[in-house]
């Protein structure tokens, strides 16, 4: 719950499960090949994965996949410069608890095909856009900015990291049979042992 906490500057690798992680990298171009595990975004706006020497500054969940990654793939360099961690005044808070109820009650929905289900589709479809919307953003009369009502770089960002680091963590099961990673997607030569289900978080 981001209301309710504060935000910390420490040196070095993060200190809490919510947090921002600036750190620099370097691959030997051996492994050019392999999908590398974390985001660069270039000089004109785009992002690529590479393995020439790169400064990153990515959310958690992105982070702990590199720490694993580098396990299999050891990077020629790699540094932790430092994080910035949210500490939790109240751990038992969550903002988005309701998410479950509304995804099973969905379910239950779709299987009487009760088309009521997709309001509900496109209802929980939208909770990420909301956060990461940034159209309709203006400046008042004195000068200071007024963002949209939902508007949370922080939870869009994280969503995001959660996404890209789940789809690393399938990869790293067998990187060489890597084709090709899409938003939400994984392209294999080979069968992955995924958890596969129609389960809210699984694949």
């Amino acid at each position: 719950n981001l209301a309710n906490g504060e935000w910390y500057y420490v040196p070095g690798p993060p200190t809490e499960p919510f947090s921002l992680v600036h750190l620099t990298t370097e691959w030997d171009k051996d492994v050019c090949h392999l999908p590398m595990p974390l985001p660069t975004r270039q000089s004109d706006g785009e992002i690529c994965y590479h393995n020439f020497p790169s400064e990153h500054v990515v959310w958690r969940p992105e982070y702990d996949a590199y720490v694993e990654y580098c396990k299999l793939v050891p990077p020629k360099h790699s540094r932790v410069i430092g994080s910035w961690n949210f500490r939790e005044n109240d751990p038992t808070a969550r903002p988005f608890k309701f998410v479950q109820h509304l995804y099973d009650e969905r379910a239950r929905l779709k299987a009487a095909k009760d088309g009521a289900n997709v309001a509900i589709k496109l209802g929980l479809n939208s909770l990420y856009g909301k956060l990461a919307q940034q159209l309709g953003a203006r400046m008042d009369e004195k000068g200071e900015w007024k963002l949209p009502p939902f508007h949370c770089l922080e939870w869009a960002g994280y969503i995001t990291s959660h996404c890209r680091a789940t789809i690393m963590q399938a990869c790293m099961q067998n990187l060489d049979a890597i084709i090709a990673i899409q938003t939400d997607a994984v392209f294999t030569s080979e069968p992955l042992d995924l958890p596969v289900s129609s389960n809210l978080g699984e694949w």
